[in-house]
């Protein structure tokens, strides 16, 4: 996971330094990474994670996702992850520190998550 995150940071480093080729050669790297991980098959049958794995699994492959179609759309180069071959669900809209190692615990009333609209946003855009 680590490395995933790493090579994700460093094309994005790469794209604000222009260097537009290393970028997508460490985006591929991540992508590549991600699809041997198997982030982008739904592991909630599974109960092999628990809730913050499960969340940094699926953050770690939806931003991974994410730059690759922002990558593509700014530079002109194809996609390498398709939506239809992915099936790993959309994050749960609760602010990190209500996830513990047991369960999701649901905000307190009036708590509105950081990231709530996001994924509307990000279906709209696709």
């Amino acid at each position: 996971m680590y490395n995933i995150q790493a090579n994700l940071i460093a094309a994005v480093y790469a794209v604000g330094l222009e260097h537009t080729s290393r970028a997508a050669v460490l985006l591929a790297e991540s992508v590549t990474m991600c699809i041997d991980a198997g982030l982008y098959c739904s592991a909630d049958s599974y109960n092999h994670f628990d809730p913050i794995e499960n969340k940094v699994c699926k953050c770690t492959f939806w931003c991974v996702y994410i730059w690759d179609k922002q990558l593509g759309d700014h530079f002109g180069r194809s996609s390498l992850l398709f939506l239809r071959d992915c099936d790993v669900g959309e994050l749960t809209p609760v602010n990190d520190k209500y996830i513990i190692c047991e369960a999701i615990v649901m905000s307190p009333s009036g708590k509105e998550c950081r990231y709530r609209d996001y994924g509307v946003k990000l279906r709209i855009e696709i």
